[in-house]
This record gives C-alpha cells, sequence and structure tokens, in this order.
C-alpha cells in the first residue's frame, strides 16, 4: 500500500479478530515511530509494548473504552518530559505533544501498510495508566493494534 492509500483510508477501528498479529510486524511499527523527525533530534519518546490481557483490561478501564480490552496489543507512549524541558525550557511541552502525534500518526500508517488496524486514545486518567505500566514518564498517547474486524471505522 503507498503512502497516499494509507492516508485515504486511514481508519479508527475498534474491532479486532481474535487472531494476534506477528510480534515482528508490531516491533516494526514501533522502530518505524522511531523515525519520526524529532526537534533538536532529540527522540524523548518511548513505547511499552502490552499484549497482557489482563494489563490491556487495566489499560481499558483507566481509559473508560471497554472496546481496547479486545485489542491484542497496546502501545502507550510516554515522553522523558524532564529531559526535555532541560532542552527546550518553556517550548517543551508543545514539542512533545508534536513528537507523540506524529509517532504515533506514522504508526498507525505503517499498522495500515501491513495489513493492521488501530486506533489511538488520548483520554486517559494519567495515574491509572502509570500505575498500571510502572512507568515515571509522562503518558502522552495510547495505540491499539491487531487485526481489524471490518473496515467500518472513524475516519481520523
Amino acid at each position: 500500500m503507498d503512502v497516499s492509500e494509507a492516508i485515504d483510508n486511514n481508519l479508527q477501528i475498534r474491532k479486532y479478530t481474535n487472531e494476534k498479529p506477528p510480534i515482528e510486524d508490531i516491533v516494526e511499527i514501533i522502530e518505524t515511530a522511531n523515525k519520526t523527525f524529532t526537534h533538536g533530534n532529540v527522540h524523548i519518546l518511548s513505547f511499552t509494548l502490552i499484549d497482557d490481557p489482563d494489563i490491556i483490561k487495566d489499560i481499558a478501564t483507566g481509559c473508560q473504552q471497554s472496546y481496547i480490552e479486545k485489542a491484542p496489543y497496546v502501545i502507550v507512549i510516554t515522553s522523558n518530559d524532564k529531559q526535555a524541558k532541560k532542552l527546550f525550557d518553556k517550548r517543551a511541552t508543545k514539542y512533545i505533544k508534536h513528537h507523540a502525534g506524529a509517532a504515533a500518526q506514522i504508526m498507525l500508517l505503517k499498522a495500515r501498510d501491513l495489513g493492521l488496524a488501530g486506533s489511538w486514545i488520548g483520554a486517559f486518567s494519567d495515574p491509572t495508566i502509570e500505575h498500571t505500566i510502572g512507568s515515571s514518564g509522562e503518558i502522552e498517547l495510547i495505540l491499539t493494534l491487531g487485526y481489524g474486524m471490518n473496515e467500518k471505522g472513524t475516519k481520523s
């Protein structure tokens, strides 16, 4: 699939099949995020991959989105905001948001290219997600990934 086709057909999919995609595809998606342009060429994001159904269920609760429970993979994007603030001072928050949004979008486009589907979640309980994944970083976005049950999704 070419980039234009991936963009034109980009959907937020919230229903997944029971088939779990190969971990190699998920790793490739995460590696693609590391190619995202960054301010100052400084990579301040981390990606936590979750495939444990119990942890995914806790994340779904923290997001108040029950569909997340059915996703075979969840990726939590976190940032090192302390490092960013040292480097970029007042612009750090803005730069982190740019970087996280670009990384999430490129990951979803790569997923689409690999025949996978996904969605991103930006509303969640920070303390719940931080506790669930044991992160000290700032939670930026959460992605769900898997094989879409159908192509009836929400246009991004």
